[in-house]
């Protein structure tokens, strides 16, 4: 099925898994590549929001800049996951497809997606069982956010639509206690059960909450 094209000023949550469910990432330096040939190559097409990368797959949630070439943005991207599966095929001696094909993606229209999917990807080492410390998780942006490192997205940009790094790390703490709600949804990245959404309801109500109109700055 043909997908949609990109289209400018836009949310998206992109993700794949390797070929078979394998690994697509094997040492820590694997991480740190996938994600400097990420900055590299995609940003003059897009800001990172937020990312999650385990050993068998990754998420991004991006924002698409004001004037974007379809065609180029998504080449991009398969130049990006060709690159690295090149890369990867090296090192372990392996032939064939990493990834499975073509990657994944959702656009996202609405300010509860915004948020669910933030959650989503920030916990996404505990829905997989990796660890239950999202906090410290090192591929995760939730510690770069929090810490303030910019090397690979904005930080301020997510703690602006949570409203601040308090209220940031509060809903995240309220997300993680009512997860099962968060991993029982069948889209990632729609509208989630009533307890999760509770969560935004003062930001969304509030003149700080217009996340779909904030500008990334990077």
């Amino acid at each position: 099925m043909k997908k949609d094209p990109f289209i400018p000023a836009s949310y998206y949550h992109v993700y794949n898994r390797g070929n078979n469910r394998e690994r697509i990432f094997y040492l820590n330096d694997n991480y740190r590549y996938f994600l400097e040939k990420f900055n590299q190559r995609m940003k003059n097409h897009l800001s990172m929001i937020a990312f999650c990368l385990l050993p068998n797959h990754f998420h991004f949630l991006i924002k698409t800049n004001n004037e974007i070439s379809a065609k180029e943005i998504s080449n991009d991207f398969r130049c990006l996951f060709l690159a690295y599966s090149m890369a990867i095929n090296k090192q372990e001696n392996r032939s064939g497809s990493l990834f499975q094909k073509p990657f994944k993606r959702k656009i996202i229209t609405t300010e509860k997606q915004l948020l669910v999917a933030i959650y989503y990807i920030h916990l996404n080492m505990v829905k997989h069982g990796l660890s239950l410390d999202y906090q410290n998780y090192a591929w995760s942006s939730y510690k770069m956010i929090t810490d303030g490192d910019s090397r690979y997205l904005n930080p301020e940009f997510c703690l602006k639509i949570f409203g601040g790094k308090k209220q940031f790390m509060d809903m995240h703490k309220e997300a993680f206690k009512d997860r099962a709600n968060l991993f029982g949804e069948k889209d990632e990245v729609s509208s989630t059960a009533d307890g999760i959404l509770s969560l935004g309801k003062d930001a969304i109500s509030s003149e700080r909450w217009h996340p779909l109109n904030f500008t990334t700055n990077k």
